[in-house]
């Protein structure tokens, strides 16, 4: 019946029972499965350390491109945060650890046709692009991701998918 499954993976605990499912139905069905993760540049803190700690990405110098003899103290106050460069490498770090842990666990389900790809900006709208561009007959994904508080007020993105997506959706609890 499906030929190709996509799975939305956003590093979530219902993300992660979403590949559970995705992968199972996929192997029942000899179907490819396509699994896609939009970057997030908001990323955890707690994310954002482990992929420096793990070394996938640098530790940012908190002086940025400040003269040697300016204190660390005032560079970082000049330059609060991050610099956007910074957290592009850590998001997309962050994103590979996301796919590369999906696709594992799609191989210990018995899937043995698997893609991964990821995209950034809107997450509903590029989820729902990138199931078109595979031509995926079944959508799964988390009924709850990573998201703000304001995805309660403005639609979530898996409500969003499931009102729009051409295609048969499955949201995972």
């Amino acid at each position: 019946m499906f030929k190709s499954i996509m799975v939305a993976v956003d590093g979530s605990d219902h993300a992660r029972k979403a590949v559970e499912m995705a992968s199972d139905l996929a192997k029942l069905h000899g179907a490819k499965l396509e699994i896609f993760h939009v970057v997030n540049f908001q990323v955890p803190e707690n994310l954002g350390h482990m992929v420096e700690v793990e070394h996938l990405v640098e530790p940012e110098d908190p002086r940025g491109s400040n003269p040697p003899n300016v204190p660390a103290e005032v560079a970082a106050a000049l330059h609060p945060g991050p610099s956007a460069e910074h957290r592009w490498r850590v998001a997309n770090a962050v994103g590979e650890q996301i796919l590369n842990s999906a696709r594992e666990t799609a191989r210990e389900h018995g899937v043995k046709d698997i893609h991964t790809d990821s995209g950034s900006g809107d997450p509903a709208h590029r989820i729902l692009d990138h199931a078109k561009r595979c031509k995926a007959d079944a959508l799964v994904l988390g009924s709850r991701g990573l998201g703000e508080l304001k995805g309660l007020m403005l639609g979530s993105v898996s409500h969003k998918v499931l009102q729009l997506a051409e295609c048969t959706c499955i949201a995972v609890k």
